[in-house]
């Protein structure tokens, strides 16, 4: 009876000892497979983003409207020159007016028909000085009157990022050229001085796969060593519904010129 009394706590604690060197186990091994764990791979930035919109509308405008827009820069240097033109319609489809328009500060002109009823807003790039196609532009209905709340257009002209004039090409090095916008038409000619062109056409629509225009090396080599004239067209035309339905379409032209010298 002595001995099964004294082996009987000397049991408990072997038994309590075992429980707690197995616990210790166990959790050293819940331990290590959790450090081996590796977290989830986080997607990386895509190497090709989309291009971003042209253009954004702040407010709601109850109006629709067509804002169109030309600029030409002749130059790395010059100011742009070119003419910006907005229809806006109301509920019923007539062609309106509202208290106050504006296009980066400067109030647009009004035109009327032969029947003197509303046409057009109008305004020349000369009334906005030293504009450059990086600048952007704010296209706003400061006083909407009793047809619309207040509402502004910001608008980034889509354009080419082109190296600046007297560049030297090389024969052996490609020619790469972004452009800002989701745009509907790129072309890019260069002329040698013998008249021989060199031209790249790309139209696309509601695509947003490229973002630039990248010539190769190797096609310079058909054109004459010396001076080459550069000239880009880039269009781009967005469109936007507010208010449940009142359309919102920006169409911008832009064209740039460069002057750029193929090495021999």
């Amino acid at each position: 009876m002595l001995s099964r009394a004294m082996l009987a706590p000397a049991l408990s604690r072997f038994s309590c000892r075992a429980l707690s060197a197995g616990l210790l186990l166990v959790a050293g091994v819940l331990a290590s497979c959790s450090s081996n764990d590796t977290a989830p791979v986080q997607p990386g930035p895509d190497p090709n983003p989309a291009p971003s919109p042209m253009f954004s509308v702040v407010g709601d405008p109850h109006v629709a409207v067509r804002f169109n827009g030309l600029l030409s820069e002749l130059s790395d240097s010059s100011a742009a020159s070119g003419a910006f033109s907005a229809i806006l319609t109301d509920s019923m489809g007539r062609r309106t007016f509202l208290p106050d328009v504006r296009l980066n500060g400067v109030p647009m002109v009004e035109e009327f028909d032969a029947f003197g009823s509303p046409s057009r807003y109008t305004l020349d790039a000369s009334a906005l000085p030293a504009l450059s196609l990086d600048d952007t532009l704010r296209f706003e209905a400061v006083d909407g009157g009793a047809i619309t709340p207040a509402f502004t257009y910001l608008i980034t002209p889509s354009h080419l990022t082109m190296p600046p004039d007297f560049t030297v090409l090389h024969n052996d090095v490609d020619i790469t050229m972004p452009w800002n916008g989701a745009v509907e038409r790129v072309l890019v000619t260069l002329t040698d001085l013998t008249g021989k062109r060199l031209r790249i056409n790309l139209q696309v629509e509601n695509y947003t796969g490229l973002s630039q225009i990248v010539i190769p090396g190797r096609d310079l080599g058909q054109l004459y060593p010396g001076d080459i004239s550069v000239g880009t067209d880039v269009l781009d035309g967005e469109f936007r519904v507010t208010n449940g339905s009142a359309s919102q379409t920006v169409t911008m032209e832009t064209r740039q010129n460069r002057l750029w010298r193929l090495a021999p």
